[in-house]
């Protein structure tokens, strides 16, 4: 097993957020959480822009989530929308353009996660706290799972063979790709080994972690002002794929993890 220090961390924001008025990701009391991805977007299909409304290998958010009373806090003009079902946690895949249309926002996932190294991808996402079975105000953002990349597939631009759909075949992007064509627009698609894992409760990603973890290419720690918000400074900070540098920081985030009552054995090995 490969030692921490031998380990990229890259951590990447994922999931509906403050632009997708009307749909959450709902964090209960417990500290257990619903994670909702983001809609297929866009109001006709243009693989260019990578818009995708009618993708009918995708399911609607009706379909997607299982919980009935989920729906309360969903509006209902998003329930027969599409999912873009990334990353999804039941095969532990993950697609993205880090070389087009997403460059500026995942070039960093290209250019340090390596297939089969026991590289770590972590996902943060913005959640809405649920108090008394009703939606507030407050959103903030949490670590919500990881994978420990085991294998990729590089600038996507036909359909995969056969093995590879087996290992890959369940990423949103490849199922765009199986509707039409021309969906198959050069991205890359990560696995996560069997030793991934949707956290069991959400890990708050707050200013004080931030400060811990984050610094600039030359080491600098960043300013935090205290007249702008949390999410402000994060969604700043962490707009793009960042690079978790150095062996303290990398076990600071895991330990967060850990402490946050997740049962990781991946992180307890590793440490």
């Amino acid at each position: 097993m490969r030692a921490l220090r031998d380990r990229e961390i890259i951590i990447i924001n994922v999931g509906a957020n403050k632009n997708h008025s009307g749909l959450i990701s709902p964090l209960y009391e417990d500290g257990s959480f619903l994670f909702m991805p983001i809609p297929e977007e866009g109001k006709e299909s243009d693989a260019k822009k990578d818009l995708f409304p009618g993708c009918t290998t995708l399911p609607t958010y009706r379909d997607f989530i299982k919980d009935q009373k989920v729906w309360h806090y969903i509006s209902d003009r998003y329930l027969e929308k599409r999912v873009h079902n990334d990353p999804e946690f039941g095969t532990f895949t993950y697609g993205d353009n880090p070389e087009t249309i997403a460059i500026g926002r995942a070039a960093n996932l290209k250019n340090y996660l390596r297939k089969d190294e026991g590289d770590l991808l972590f996902f943060f996402a913005g959640l809405t706290s649920i108090k008394n079975s009703k939606k507030t105000d407050n959103y903030h953002f949490y670590f919500i799972g990881f994978f420990e990349i085991c294998d990729k597939l590089e600038r996507v631009t036909q359909m995969p063979t056969r093995d590879e759909l087996k290992k890959f075949g369940q990423n949103a992007h490849i199922k765009r790709g199986q509707a039409n064509p021309d969906f198959f627009n050069k991205f890359w698609v990560w696995k996560g080994s069997s030793n991934s894992q949707l956290f069991s409760k959400a890990v708050p990603f707050d200013r004080e972690l931030g400060t811990k973890i984050l610094v600039d290419t030359k080491e600098r720690r960043y300013n935090w002002p205290l007249d702008k918000s949390e999410v402000q400074l994060l969604g700043t900070r962490a707009r793009a794929a960042r690079q978790i540098i150095g062996d303290d920081r990398k076990r600071i985030l895991l330990e967060q993890v850990l402490s946050t009552k997740n049962d990781v054995p991946l992180f307890k090995n590793i440490l």
